[in-house]
């Protein structure tokens, strides 16, 4: 099968998942990073600016929460429920899938990681 995205525009890393692409996505969009797809990257695309908020208010709350341990993932689920309800860009007010979208990004990217293997699911700034 061939990728979607052209090899001159893809890096990956063994590491991990770590994949930069120009030009992938329409204005406005951000596709996500996929650990588990074969390009690096989910078929979909993601609001930028819901993209924006999350991905701040994911590296905020665990940087004010971690105290060496980690953040629960359900504890940022329930915190995104309180302090973004009724954000304009989520006006659903349900968080999980939009927080686990933005979070395994986030650890492609080697921004956050997760803390051991077992669950609950904790993560922390890398």
């Amino acid at each position: 099968m061939r990728s979607p995205v052209p090899s001159s525009v893809l890096r990956t890393s063994r590491s991990r998942c770590s994949c930069v692409a120009a030009d992938v996505h329409p204005p406005g969009r951000r596709r996500l990073r996929s650990a588990v797809r074969e390009d690096g990257y989910e078929t979909w695309t993601f609001e930028e600016e819901q993209y924006d908020v999350l991905r701040a208010f994911i590296c905020q709350t665990i940087e004010d929460l971690d105290d060496g341990d980690g953040v629960l993932l359900k504890d940022l689920v329930t915190i995104a429920e309180e302090r973004l309800a009724g954000h304009l860009r989520f006006p659903s007010g349900r968080f999980t899938n939009w927080i686990r979208f933005v979070k395994v990004d986030l650890e492609c990217e080697g921004v956050i990681e997760r803390v051991g293997s077992t669950s609950p699911q904790r993560v922390r700034l890398a």
